[in-house]
């Protein structure tokens, strides 16, 4: 087996005990990714029964169910063919490194992490070095999703849980301790998030049957298939066990155990030192121990998954009680007897019925308070002020959702900001493009609102303060980009300065330099100034093309200049004298040659530097300054997103009390907690 065959299944056989049975591996070949697979080998993979596994007995004499091995469930999920290249014994499948982004939501959907193999630049000769230079999983990546992906991370002490539940699109996290006697509250909790992936960590001193416990806990909290045959992959070491599947819902999940702790997990120097370096402020009190090593371990599991993922994140909400007094809880599964949510595919669920919103976070919001209905009536009542407000405008038609339509999902956004704004990545210049437009429209918004009502607090909204500083943003943002050419050109993307206009300025002399040369020669050579042409060509750089079949004219012209030095003399500049006796064929593009001269490599070169100067000028400024901004202005993000999702709730209330003529309930507060309603023509209004 060659060198690449070696290193890539060398690269698979670390990535599957670091990421578990889901693990596929993608590897740059030239301009496309590749998957291999070695037919001879056994999957390292097992599948069993979901009542295997509970049974805890080994597998049956015949074996376990049989694994269909990832190259081939990987090509008939995207539709692809599957190879074997020559004569040697290697299944391959792959695709243009420009359809990656294509894929990968199709690949994490259906539980699968991606580990992705790109070759390195290092302008030396011999074999291409490859590294990892990204890993995607279900529960940790940035790609667009209107539902936000969460990792839940569950740590087992006796009778006690910590648990932590983290999502790297917009940097949430949650935490609260639960006695295994109330572990069933906790499924009430869970409904309101999407959990991909599930991470356990238990004390290796604990007793045989743990697994069994583990299993018991996550089918009651639907998170582990409860059909004895349903299929489930597994992948163990003697630390680490790993699952993949789908639960009763037809979700894909991922779940680790790993069997042992750090000990410095529970050092508490360590714990203060290593949340400081990650979290921008601490807790004023005492966090109960088993929800630290709980956030201990999901940070552990994201930073490996991409360290960038834990940078410049705010403190997990973090409670004492997974029950909250603030809402009522769905007990008995009410969610599916009330039918509230959609099934897994099909239409239908109350959710559906009454989603109007027009932002991907004011689909969320409405979700999460139509599963955590609230008992605070003053809230309550605020909820239904706001929902009266919006009905009044829109019966007017004096207010409409066309602005709230163009807002993008500024929350994951503004995480993929905060990400590069404390690494060495870079926001790509369209998320830029997003954020922008997604300002404007919200600016609009509050424009036009404020005219509508009596006063902010009208809407009790309290956030729609957050204009000026918006438009302040805005402005700056205006000031240092080109907001128009977002999309463009990266050399256009910033306002000129002094520096980048005389970098640009010098690249456009030597552009006009070669132009006039060209011209100048086309008109010695053919009498027009057409004939031949500066260009810039991705492999050869700034050369000169002329159609192939003016060849054999150019060359007559060339030998009489070499035979005839003189004649150099009497051309329209020395430089297009020297041109015609030293021209170098460099190849051929369709029905054109690329040629140049010693003249021209040298204009070739230095505009390359020139351009290599403009692109590290952009880029440095560009990085710099969406620092400069996000550090200046990233406490107005939250109280934004917030005021939109807000915003776009009410509005989806309003539309739906006009369509179904609903009526606004008249609340009373009661000293037991209780709410009386009156011209209530729907039980779920809220």
């Amino acid at each position: 087996m060659s060198q690449v065959p070696v290193q890539y299944f060398n690269l698979m056989e670390e990535n599957y005990s670091k990421y578990g049975a889901s693990a596929i591996q993608l590897i740059q070949i030239g301009k496309f990714y590749e998957l291999w697979h070695e037919p001879d080998v056994s999957c390292i993979q097992q599948a069993y029964s979901q009542a295997e596994l509970l049974a805890e007995l080994p597998p049956p004499r015949e074996g376990p169910l049989g694994v269909t091995p990832p190259i081939e469930q990987v090509a008939s999920l995207l539709d692809m063919r599957i190879t074997s290249p020559g004569k040697r014994s290697l299944l391959q499948m792959g695709f243009p490194i420009y359809s990656l982004t294509t894929y990968l939501s199709t690949l994490l959907n259906k539980g699968w992490t991606i580990i992705v193999i790109d070759e390195l630049v290092t302008g030396k000769s011999g074999p291409k070095q490859r590294a990892v230079s990204q890993v995607y999983s279900p529960s940790c990546n940035l790609e667009d999703c209107s539902e936000l992906s969460y990792v839940i991370s569950i740590y087992l002490k006796d009778d006690l849980l910590g648990v932590t539940l983290f999502s790297a699109m917009n940097g949430h996290s949650i935490m609260f301790p639960v006695y295994w006697a109330d572990r069933d509250k906790v499924a009430r909790l869970l409904i309101s998030y999407s959990i991909k992936e599930v991470v356990i960590w238990v004390d290796s001193g604990d007793n045989p049957g743990v697994l069994n416990k583990i299993y018991g806990l996550l089918i009651g909290w639907n998170l582990f298939p409860s059909e004895p045959n349903a299929k489930i992959e597994v992948m163990g070491s003697p630390c680490y066990l790993s699952y993949r599947y789908e639960n009763d819902n037809k979700e894909w999940l991922l779940l680790h155990i790993y069997l042992g702790i750090n000990e410095e997990w529970f050092n508490k120097n360590y714990q203060e030192y290593t949340l400081s370096k990650i979290f921008q402020s601490t807790w004023t009190e005492d966090v109960n121990q088993v929800n630290l090593i709980s956030l201990l371990g999901i940070l552990q599991f994201v930073k490996n998954r991409n360290p960038n993922f834990i940078k410049n994140l705010q403190l997990p909400e973090s409670y004492n009680s997974v029950v909250s007094p603030l809402n009522l809880i769905l007990c008995n599964r009410a969610e599916y007897q009330l039918d509230l949510l959609p099934k897994k595919g099909k239409l239908g669920g109350l959710l559906n019925l009454i989603d109007y919103c027009s932002t991907a976070m004011g689909k969320r919001l409405l979700k999460f308070r139509l599963l955590n209905p609230i008992t605070n009536y003053s809230e309550l009542n605020l909820r239904y002020e706001e929902i009266a407000t919006f009905k009044q405008l829109l019966d007017k038609q004096i207010f409409d959702n066309s602005e709230l339509k163009q807002i993008k999902d500024l929350s994951s956004l503004h995480r993929q900001w905060a990400i590069c704004a404390s690494s060495d990545t870079t926001l790509p210049p369209k998320k830029l493009n997003q954020i922008y437009h997604s300002y404007l429209s919200a600016s609009k918004l509050i424009r036009s609102l404020l005219p509508l009502l009596r006063s902010p607090r009208h809407l009790g909204i309290e956030h729609l303060a957050v204009g000026p500083q918006l438009e302040s943003l805005i402005e700056e943002i205006e000031r240092f980009f080109q907001v128009e050419n977002l999309l463009g050109d990266l050399k256009d993307i910033l306002q000129p300065t002094d520096s980048l206009t005389n970098l640009l300025a010098q690249q456009q002399t030597l552009r006009a330099q070669l132009v006039e040369w060209a011209e100048q020669a086309s008109n010695i050579v053919f009498q027009d100034t057409t004939s031949i042409k500066a260009e810039y060509f991705s492999k050869e750089g700034y050369a000169f093309s002329i159609l192939s079949k003016k060849l054999a004219k150019l060359n007559r012209v060339r030998e009489r200049y070499l035979a005839s030095p003189a004649l150099s003399d009497t051309a329209h500049s020395p430089h297009t004298g020297e041109l015609l006796s030293s021209i170098i064929i460099l190849g051929k593009r369709g029905n054109y040659h690329i040629i140049t001269s010693s003249a021209i490599l040298k204009v070739s070169v230095e505009l390359n530097l020139l351009e290599e100067q403009v692109n590290t000028y952009v880029k440095q400024t560009y990085t710099r300054e969406l620092k400069r901004l996000y550090f200046s202005y990233s406490e107005l993000f939250l109280p934004l997103e917030n005021m939109i999702s807000r915003l776009d709730v009410a509005l989806s209330g309003a539309i739906v009390s006009t369509k179904f003529n609903y009526t606004r309930p008249c609340l009373q507060g009661e000293g037991k907690g209780l709410i009386e309603t009156i011209n209530l023509r729907h039980p779920l209004i809220e």
